[in-house]
């Protein structure tokens, strides 16, 4: 099985951080007690109250929560139900999304490539491996990306890269990794959407 592995330096940028307003979530989720692994600081993101935020380094928006969970009166990823979702639903999910009227005002949502998934990860945390106050109550579960593999997808098995929410070290090798390349049967097999927008 062919994986990707991208590691991150630690991001230094810290744009209008007093405009972080996070509720404070508090999970069953596993920390390293090392300042020096943190590689998702919430000093790395804007907040727009709206359900999104902003990775000030990429100037990518995220949407806070995954597909078909809203935020609660709480401020956390806790109102429905995980979608989990084959590939071409996943595809069709952006699509009547944006057509739709979008979310919190914008229309150009987009599956994030592998890239672009690993810049939010925290690898100094594991279930979930990401900054709970910048995405409260995230599910440790595996997402799409739109990054297909350098192989061809065949007409029943998809070779697409996922990333693994759970465990920063789901990948195989010397460094670890959360990408994993997924020869997925695009029938049945079905992961969540964390949608974005902008740069590419």
């Amino acid at each position: 099985m062919n994986k990707l592995f991208l590691k991150l330096p630690v991001l230094g940028t810290v744009l209008a951080a007093s405009s972080l307003i996070l509720p404070s979530i508090s999970l069953a989720q596993d920390c390293y007690n090392n300042p020096n692994l943190i590689t998702s600081s919430s000093k790395e993101f804007i907040a727009h109250n709206d359900g999104t935020v902003t990775h000030l380094q990429t100037r990518i928006m995220w949407q806070q929560c995954l597909a078909g969970i809203s935020a609660g009166p709480d401020g956390a990823c806790s109102e429905g139900e995980l979608e989990l979702l084959n590939w071409q639903q996943a595809l069709q999910y952006v699509q009547d999304l944006n057509a739709g009227g979008g979310f919190a005002g914008y229309t150009d949502w987009r599956l994030p490539n592998a890239k672009e998934l690993t810049s939010v990860i925290e690898y100094g945390c594991s279930k979930p491996a990401m900054n709970l106050q910048i995405f409260p109550n995230m599910a440790g579960t595996r997402v799409w990306s739109s990054t297909p593999s350098v192989n061809q997808a065949s007409s029943t098995y998809l070779k697409t890269w996922v990333a693994d929410y759970g465990d920063p070290n789901a990948g195989s090798g010397s460094d670890g990794g959360v990408v994993t390349f997924a020869n997925a049967n695009r029938e049945t097999q079905a992961y969540a959407v964390h949608l974005i927008r902008g740069a590419q």
